[in-house]
């Protein structure tokens, strides 16, 4: 599916102006998340906050440098 059409079918609630925060744990789900945010949004309007939620216990470390290269 091409980005657009996952745009088009997503309903957003957010307003015109102002930050949006978007946790990021450098899973697969939230980096998909952040991608679609800064495409309809644009990457200055986003402010991804890196999200340790513990399920991969030590597994999260390596994350955190993807989450800091990824905006």
């Amino acid at each position: 599916m091409k980005t657009e059409d996952i745009l088009a079918r997503v309903r957003y609630d957010l307003p015109e102006t102002g930050k949006i925060v978007v946790g990021l744990s450098g899973g697969a789900d939230s980096v998909l998340l952040t991608y679609l945010l800064v495409q309809k949004h644009g990457a200055e309007r986003l402010l991804a906050v890196h999200v340790h939620h513990g399920i991969r216990g030590g597994g999260s470390r390596p994350r955190r440098g993807i989450c800091a290269g990824l905006l």
